[in-house]
């Protein structure tokens, strides 16, 4: 019987031990994948300031006066989508977004290649051929987003959905 409960024992502590090596193992995995989370994050941070300064170089390189001293939208997107407006409803959607002076510096026109039906209130709907005004140094082939306003609404829309038709901000 004591030979019984000496194996069991044993046994015991086995399972303990390899139950605290398998702790310490997961305890070790958990680490590394912070570890790993912590080095994709810092990495996403470095490449959106990447990002960043690179799309202010562009703008300040835009921002040259034009013979007029500013640019100058047509009186049918100036009514519908003034460069006021465009920055009035980004910096509600953004918060402190600096505005150029004058308003319409580095703004253009663009004209929708498609539809597009917003999902959230945050996303501005589009028919086919709508023009709105954004801002020309974030526009590029690349998937994502950009900030749009026309005849009183604005909000966020695929950027590969625009195409620029009046280069306004190049003038």
């Amino acid at each position: 019987r004591r030979e019984f409960e000496r194996q069991e024992e044993l046994r015991q502590a086995e399972a303990e031990a390899e139950l605290r090596k398998a702790r310490e193992a997961a305890e070790a995995r958990r680490r590394e994948e912070d570890q790993e989370r912590e080095r994709v994050e810092k990495e996403r941070r470095a490449a959106d300031e990447a990002r960043r300064r690179e799309f202010e170089a562009k703008e300040r390189s835009l921002q040259r006066p034009t013979s007029r001293g500013t640019v100058s939208f047509s009186p049918e997107v100036e009514r519908d989508a003034a460069p006021e407006f465009y920055w009035r409803s980004r910096r509600v959607a953004e918060g402190d977004v600096p505005v150029p002076k004058p308003p319409g510096r580095g703004l253009c026109i663009a004209r929708a290649r498609r539809a597009f039906e917003a999902e959230s209130e945050q996303e501005l709907p589009l028919a086919d051929g709508d023009r709105v005004l954004i801002r020309y140094a974030e526009h590029h082939p690349s998937p994502g987003w950009i900030f749009a306003a026309m005849r009183g609404k604005a909000g966020y829309v695929p950027r590969n959905y625009l195409i620029i038709v009046d280069d306004a901000a190049e003038a």
